[in-house]
């Protein structure tokens, strides 16, 4: 695959849809995702010398992806705002009602990740959307699989925590 322009063009095909999605929860808008999954592509291209082969390539696309995105990150340190967001299902269908409460769940735990640390954002979607294994999360990260655990048990936590804020919040609004 090393070089071969046809390869690489039938690799961003078949995974542009996953690094999209991921770097669109990563960041607060979808121009910043789009951005962010060229600038993966483009930094894949040229890391692609350097790929192990007994590495997983789709562990090695998400820690470009995850790569860039906190550079974009650290160079914004902006606030994420989370009506952007494409969506991801699309639960409900036919009953009005039940398409309203499902858009403002889904927007609650939106805005509810996006206000994590990113050292619990990053496993978090990583494995909760992702689907990703503790030991492929460790291997994006660079970090061991028990480290990985913690973070995503802290993760969850917090988010637990931030959604109960929010549903509160939002009860005493009525």
């Amino acid at each position: 695959m090393r070089g071969d322009l046809r390869s690489f063009e039938y690799l961003v095909r078949r995974h542009t849809p996953a690094v999209y999605r991921y770097c669109a929860r990563m960041l607060p808008n979808r121009a910043d995702a789009e951005d962010c999954t060229q600038e993966t592509w483009l930094a894949a291209w040229c890391a692609l010398p350097g790929f192990r082969e007994d590495a997983s390539l789709t562990t090695w696309l998400y820690r470009i992806a995850t790569n860039q995105a906190l550079m974009m990150l650290r160079r914004r340190r902006v606030d994420m705002p989370v009506g952007e967001l494409p969506e991801v299902s699309d639960d409900g269908a036919g009953d009005p009602a039940r398409q309203l409460q499902k858009h403002a769940e889904r927007e609650a735990v939106r805005k509810a990740i996006r206000q994590l640390p990113v050292q619990y954002r990053v496993p978090l979607v990583l494995r909760e959307f992702e689907s990703l294994r503790y030991d492929e999360i460790a291997g994006v990260l660079d970090l061991g699989v028990p480290a990985v655990k913690t973070r995503l048990h802290r993760g969850r936590a917090q988010l637990l925590s931030l959604l109960a804020g929010a549903e509160r919040d939002n009860s005493g609004d009525s």
